[in-house]
């Protein structure tokens, strides 16, 4: 699991196909935080009862949609919004991710990510934990920051917080959960293709410090191939592209929470 060194595009990029998490998921509680399985194999997280996100092992959507994360990620990598650990189980992987600080506000979350660790031989070397809420993170230097801990919030709430982080910290590289989603937003609303120049645009008009803009022709492929699968799998049609309003898409495409 995780990723295929043999399975990259121009001995650099990792193709989304090929990720899937490092972890052997099992139903497991601790406190209020709880990994159940279905009959499908599928595994979903609950806190408090209440579904947070599920890892469906057949297309492993949840490792795939991270690929951009993934790809650019080096040194010291910041992650906020823990779930299943299925981002940081193949960060540490990497051989280019010197350290991996991890934040995440629930403990029980942070304990079955630690023993899910342990059952599936995951070396926690090169890993720091704390234990706070990410919206409050501030002062840190690092590599990359990566932000997953957003949960029921629309598009532009994500984008403001986002855009709050990136102002309060440093980093060379920053991506967030749900910046495809506007990503997509964006073009359907322009009408325009998925190349260099609009993802330029794109991010000039989201206007964030350091999101990462440094996109190949072999990203772009990927990136297709993500737009693809959103419109293939939330069942729009081209006729509906064409005629749907700025809320009705948001409203389709751009549902906050991670369950599918």
């Amino acid at each position: 699991m995780g990723f295929r060194p043999h399975a990259k595009l121009n001995d650099k990029m990792i193709s989304q196909e090929n990720l899937t998490s490092f972890l052997k998921y099992r139903p497991i509680k601790i406190g209020s935080a709880e990994v159940r399985e279905y009959p499908t194999g599928n595994f979903s997280l609950y806190v408090d009862n209440v579904e947070w996100m599920d890892y469906d092992v057949n297309d492993h959507f949840s490792a795939r949609e991270q690929f951009f994360e993934i790809n650019i990620a080096y040194g010291h990598v910041l992650v906020t919004g823990l779930g299943l650990g299925v981002r940081e189980s193949i960060l540490l992987s990497k051989p280019e991710v010197s350290k991996i600080t991890i934040i995440e506000k629930n403990r029980d979350v942070i304990e079955i990510f630690n023993t899910l660790c342990i059952e599936s031989n995951i070396n926690l070397e090169k890993v720091e934990i704390l234990n706070i809420d990410a919206e409050f993170l501030e002062d840190f230097q690092v590599d990359c920051i990566f932000l997953d801990h957003y949960e029921h919030e629309y598009i532009e709430e994500i984008e403001k917080s986002v855009r709050s982080i990136s102002k309060k910290n440093q980093c060379s590289k920053l991506w967030f959960w749900k910046a495809w989603v506007s990503y997509f937003i964006w073009i359907i609303e322009k009408r325009e293709n998925i190349d260099y120049q609009n993802f330029q645009l794109w991010c000039n008009n989201i206007n964030i410090d350091n999101l990462e803009r440094d996109v190949n022709e072999d990203m772009l492929f990927e990136i297709r191939k993500l737009y693809d699968y959103y419109i293939r799998n939330l069942g729009f049609t081209n006729e509906y592209q064409r005629t749907t309003t700025r809320k009705q898409i948001k409203s389709f495409l751009g549902r906050s929470r991670k369950v599918k």
